[in-house]
């Protein structure tokens, strides 16, 4: 947990504390998160917790034992100015890294607002130490405040790492930085790199006589791109100030070059948060000190939680789905098409309209053109936006030009149906993912969606705002019954329950459109207990319940637990104007977990009556049904066959030696008997 480091601008990484929560975009795809939840669960590892935000008080003397001087990054595997580390913990972390002034101490926070304000109250009328290098983190432009904050801190040495950097910069404000970090992101849902962007940043800092590190291309691997700039490397590093005498404030907290350690360590959070800069950008809701582990919703979203996990939900299947399908574009020319059949903008709150699905959809399309323009291929990609609501119309056409970026843009005024032939005849035979999500029901027909869904290459995802249909799907009003037999594709039967109501809409979409397969999932009311929407997705591959199944996982399921806790919260402090005492409490995960725990069972029921009729079946046949009826992963499933096999209730045919896990042209029976 500590000790050398691979990452490139450091020599060691040292972590008292672990955990954090994401505060904006340059979070989404944490790589501390993907490496902590790994091991979550698994008894006696350091990340037994997963990404829970953990204080390691253990750690704190790590560097003093350490006698070789080192760079060394403090806390890689969370942010030092997390709200709810406590103050006492935050003050013992300094008084470390002052005795112990060997080394040269890299920290970097997000939280900048809260650096500057806890820096400069520790060193009242001087600086930090010139080996406590302090620095902030800029994805984008709307994270330059960050850079303001680190400016305005009580600093020798200030640092910006642009990485992962997801678009450009600008002109940087770079008066009292001395160094600048720019890297591309790396893992499995990288977000490309503009090499534009990155030599912006090099010619700012070479003009400005600034030290300027690039670290990598990023790509699936952070080795995938080099890290070469314009065929050469940049491994600049700031000048230390050798000669800076020591800080009278620091000195008096060490004896003998060993850090006097205050007793009685805790783990409790704040009972009142620290003071946040309301013009920071960067942090996330501070009026509570919870530590939690997923995306802090924006505050674009607050009072519509339920929109930013269904605009979660969409981000992360087209994403996958848009480089998935430009990677065939090795083989032959391609052209990707996005179709949303209800754009608005509606209440977006964002300057940037990054709180939209057509911000979402235009960065997931120039992703994969970045990503195919990368690896020396080139594909097409094109957006149609239909809106009927004049206003509305008027705000998206003046948007477009400003975010389309590599995406051609086909906006459409006027009704989803009306503009179906134009939408074929603009799609042609290509690959299209349609989003399907209005305001109530009325103008989503399923005969509107049909001829353009019908197609192979084809997705569709549909919002039923449930919770609007679920009042009136009964109603006796003519035009209500008649607006609602378009939407369901069928008439009704009366007092259907929520789960037949949605199967029945399933069914009638894979037959009306000719789909092979569809799912659905739930996004539940963020401050109640009942269902917001129900998120359906239609398509001809066994891969699209895959993915959509992983993605309901990870985002409706796991995510927005704790955004739900959020909201309550929220809620809760809007009601009482009072802050939680002490440690409040973390999510409740029992919802969660009783999912997946009525998604195995179901499994189990499902396995008997398919193999029961069917006879020997083989896996890949198998498992697409199993994902169609249960909120489960694949990976859910293949687990539980193989417990299935260990019980005796099962038979796995053709395992090879060493296998451990079912595969998909394994054939599988019921145990005779």
């Amino acid at each position: 947990m500590s000790g050398y480091s691979t990452i490139e601008w450091t020599d060691a990484t040292w972590n008292p504390v672990t955990g954090c929560t994401k505060v904006s975009e340059g979070c989404a795809h944490c790589y501390a998160e993907r490496l902590a939840e790994r091991f979550r669960g698994i008894k006696g590892h350091p990340y037994e917790q997963g990404f829970d935000l953990r204080l390691w008080p253990e750690r704190l003397a790590q560097p003093l034992r350490w006698k070789s001087p080192r760079r060394i990054f403090v806390n890689s595997m969370s942010d030092l100015f997390h709200h709810a580390i406590p103050r006492e913990f935050l003050l013992q972390v300094f008084q470390v890294m002052e005795a112990a002034d060997w080394h040269i101490y890299q920290v970097l926070t997000k939280r900048s607002s809260l650096m500057r304000d806890f820096v400069n109250e520790r060193y009242q009328g001087t600086s930090a130490p010139s080996h406590i290098w302090l620095g902030v983190s800029v994805e984008d432009r709307t994270a330059l405040t960050r850079v303001r904050h680190l400016q305005q801190t009580a600093a020798r040495v200030r640092f910006i790492s642009a990485e992962p950097l997801l678009g450009p910069l600008g002109e940087l404000p770079l008066t009292g930085i001395h160094w600048v970090i720019v890297g591309g992101e790396s893992g499995p849902d990288f977000r490309p790199m503009e090499a534009e962007w990155a030599r912006a940043i090099r010619d700012q800092c070479l003009k400005a006589g600034v030290a300027f590190f690039f670290k990598q291309w990023g790509g699936l691997r952070p080795t995938s791109g080099g890290h070469l700039l314009d065929d050469r490397a940049w491994t600049e590093y700031p000048t230390r100030e050798q000669d800076q005498p020591r800080n009278d404030r620091w000195r008096t907290a060490t004896t003998a070059g060993h850090a006097r350690l205050p007793q009685g360590h805790t783990a409790r959070a704040t009972t009142v948060p620290p003071k946040v800069d309301e013009d920071d950008n960067s942090m996330g809701e501070a009026t509570s000190a919870v530590v939690r582990t997923a995306m802090s919703v924006p505050e674009a979203y607050h009072g519509r939680e339920q929109t930013y996990v269904k605009h979660q939900v969409l981000k992360h299947y087209l994403n996958s789905w848009a480089q998935k399908l430009a990677s065939r574009a090795r083989r032959h020319a391609i052209s990707l098409w996005y179709i949303d059949c209800f754009a608005g903008p509606w209440k977006a709150a964002e300057s940037d309209y990054r709180d939209t699905s057509i911000y979402i959809a235009l960065e997931a399309l120039n992703a994969a053109a970045i990503t195919s323009g990368r690896e020396g291929f080139s594909i097409d990609v094109h957006a149609v936006f239909v809106e009927k609501d004049p206003t509305a119309f008027a705000e998206l056409k003046d948007l477009l030009p400003r975010v389309k970026d590599r995406v051609q843009v086909h906006p459409l005024r006027g009704e989803f149906g009306e503009h179906v032939p134009r939408i074929q005849e603009l799609i042609g035979t290509d690959p299209a993912f349609l989003f399907v999500d209005p305001k109530g029901w009325k103008g989503a027909a399923m005969t509107y969606i049909a001829p353009l869904a019908r197609r192979p290459g084809r997705d569709v995802m549909i919002n039923v705002m449930f919770d609007h249909i679920n009042r009136f799907k009964d109603a006796r009003l003519a035009f209500i019954r008649a607006q609602m037999q378009e939407f369901f594709g069928r008439s009704l039967p009366p007092r259907l329950s929520e789960e037949a109501l949605m199967q029945s809409y399933r069914d009638q979409l894979k037959s009306t459109c000719g789909l092979q397969f569809a799912a659905d999932l739930i996004v539940p009311h963020p401050t109640q207990e009942r269902t917001k929407f129900r998120l359906v997705v239609g398509g001809h591959h066994k891969a699209v319940i895959e993915l959509f199944r992983d993605v309901e996982r990870k985002v409706a399921v796991t995510e927005a637990e704790e955004i739900r806790h959020d909201a309550k919260e929220r809620s809760r402090l809007v009601r009482t104007q009072q802050l939680p005492l002490g440690l409040a409490l973390t999510p409740d995960k029992r919802r969660s977990t009783s999912l997946r725990e009525q998604g195995l069972a179901e499994m189990r029921t499902h396995i008997h009556t398919i193999l029961a009729t069917h006879g020997t079946t083989r896996f890949d046949a198998l498992w697409p049904v199993i994902l169609e009826a249960c909120h489960l992963t694949l990976a859910d499933v293949k687990q539980e066959l193989w417990k299935m096999r260990q019980q005796g209730i099962l038979l796995i045919e053709g395992v090879g030696p060493g296998e451990r896990s079912v595969k998909d042209h394994h054939l599988l029976r019921l145990q005779a008997g």
